[in-house]
């Protein structure tokens, strides 16, 4: 797993430093999260220290924090103001308890776990609450940081963000004082440059940062954030601890397996035995099973009782041989049927798909057939994902009518949501609002989506924004979805390809376009279209 954590962090710099225009947003992140998690793994059982380990796994859980919250302020969440200003102070907010929980690490080293060695540090906890408060309120005094959100987002340093910084700096000199101190072998002492190198490239990075104003960059490329440095200095210097021996971790493995009950020995690749268990006796027969396995540096071999397994099974196939015979034509018969209904369901359910939007499968095809220039290659593969996702999304909602009749306005929401997020790729704004729990008729249901993307079809050579709106949801009152484009469209009733379910009213005003589909409770009775 500490392998693992080196390979995912080389993996997300070198990602950070490609030359790519449309890469994956917060891939690295990812990664990191994902090594985080990997190491972490190995602390639950590496870290024979119940306070120790249990704070270590609780500062991974942070960085990881740190990690969601830097995607939410620039990839789930960009265009909410609040949101991002309240992610931004979170995320600093973890940078003050990840450093506050490493000096508490360094001062459980040396000590067992029935001490108290926090007893008076924990009151160190009061004045960092009190800088995390006072970060979480800064809308309201800017001391930390001077935001202006509008027109465009820009933050200002003040001087509180420079009292932050020089705590974690304290509490940073604090941890490695205390650790080298706390070490309780001299050969582990000797070993002090091993983390203080980590440590100091971890600091060095940050420091880059500061200096740079933001993320270094060369040739404009952005080579990695804080909180990649930030976790890298917490990995790497407590890692490079437990390898040294400074934080103690599992040992006398050989001893445990000496005194085992196991009959067991371990021999090197040149069949030398290494060790061997206190009960290991050589003996073999019909009821005794050996079984061998390769480790890393030789192979374990031990030997199994089977005697009582034997009896057991031969009772059991005793027993199995009686029922099987009694069941294995009415297995068959029940087998062949369920094949039968299965492929007579999916047939009937995948020919109706195929006819529903067979439309926008030739859409596609014509996009994808066509020879144009790199630039309405892209437009075009943009607009085959919004027709492909359409073609899924309704997919799954026929599956799903095929099995109730009435389908929760939830779903509908997911599948608009859903085509929302590859509209965006192409420069859309999109939003969904007043999504609620009720439930439709399944074929008004479907015919709502099919309003949809015939509006989105008609709309998409010009739009730039796209709002819809589902109100007045209550099962005995009337469904309405209100969609809204920035630009003019025609809308054809009778190109949507499905039962038409509900009344349609269009209009435009102040130079957008609006479509409202108002379907009676629960959408059980069909209005002819207005």
């Amino acid at each position: 797993m500490t392998l693992f954590y080196m390979i995912a962090a080389f993996l997300a710099f070198i990602w950070n430093i490609l030359p790519i225009t449309d890469k994956l947003p917060g891939l690295s992140s990812y990664l990191y999260c994902a090594a985080i998690i990997g190491w972490s793994l190995t602390i639950r059982y590496r870290i024979i220290h119940r306070k120790i380990r249990r704070l270590l796994l609780i500062g991974a859980a942070i960085l990881i924090a740190m990690f969601v919250m830097h995607l939410c302020r620039f990839e789930f969440f960009p265009y909410s103001v609040s949101i991002r200003q309240y992610m931004r102070y979170g995320y600093h907010v973890c940078f003050m308890l990840v450093s506050m929980i490493a000096l508490m690490v360094a001062l459980c080293v040396g000590r067992s776990e029935d001490d108290r060695p926090l007893r008076y540090a924990r009151f160190l906890w009061i004045p960092q609450f009190a800088l995390c408060a006072v970060i979480l309120t800064n809308t309201y005094h800017q001391q930390m940081f001077g935001i202006t959100p509008f027109p465009r987002e820009h933050h200002t340093y003040h001087w509180f963000y420079y009292v932050t910084v020089v705590c974690e700096i304290v509490l940073g000199i604090l941890t490695l004082v205390i650790l080298f101190r706390r070490s309780l072998f001299l050969t582990t002492k000797r070993k002090w440059y091993i983390p203080a190198f980590f440590v100091t490239a971890g600091i060095l990075l940050m420091l880059i940062y500061f200096v740079s104003g933001g993320s270094p960059s060369i040739a404009g490329i952005q080579i990695y954030d804080m909180q990649e440095a930030f976790s890298f200095l917490f990995v790497a210097g407590f890692e490079s601890a437990i390898r040294i021996g400074m934080i103690p971790s599992n040992t006398g493995y050989q001893e445990v397996f000496y005194n085992s009950h196991i009959n067991a020995l371990l021999y090197d690749h040149s069949h030398e035995v290494m060790y061997s268990s206190l009960g290991y006796r050589s003996h073999t027969g019909m009821d005794n099973r050996v079984r061998t396995k390769n480790v890393r540096g030789g192979t374990v071999l031990w030997i199994e009782d089977l005697s009582t397994i034997n009896r057991l099974n031969e009772e059991l196939l005793q027993t199995t041989e009686q029922v099987e015979e009694e069941n294995d034509l009415i297995r068959q018969e029940n087998e062949l049927r369920r094949e039968r209904i299965g492929y007579e369901t999916r047939n009937r359910i995948y020919d109706r798909i195929a006819t529903v939007v067979r439309p926008q499968a030739l859409q596609i095809q014509s996009l994808l057939t066509e020879e144009p220039d790199l630039d309405r290659m892209r437009e075009n593969l943009l607009f085959a994902v919004v027709l492909g996702t359409y073609i899924k999304r309704l997919g799954n909602l026929l599956l799903i009518a095929e099995e109730n009749p009435m389908i929760r306005t939830g779903e509908l929401g997911i599948s608009i949501r859903e085509s929302f997020e590859y509209l965006s790729l192409s420069g859309c704004a999109c939003t969904l609002s007043g999504e609620e729990a009720s439930e439709l008729r399944a074929d008004a249901v479907l015919y709502a989506y099919a309003v949809f993307e015939s509006v989105i079809e008609k709309a998409y050579a010009g739009m730039h924004a796209c709002m819809v709106t589902f109100e007045n949801t209550d099962p005995q009152s009337a469904f309405a979805m209100r969609i809204v484009v920035d630009t003019d469209f025609s809308f054809d009733a009778d190109a949507v390809g499905i039962r038409r379910f509900g009344r349609i009213n269009t209009w435009e005003e102040d130079g957008e376009s609006y479509l409202e589909l108002v379907i009676p409770g629960q959408g059980m009775q069909e209005v002819p279209y207005a």
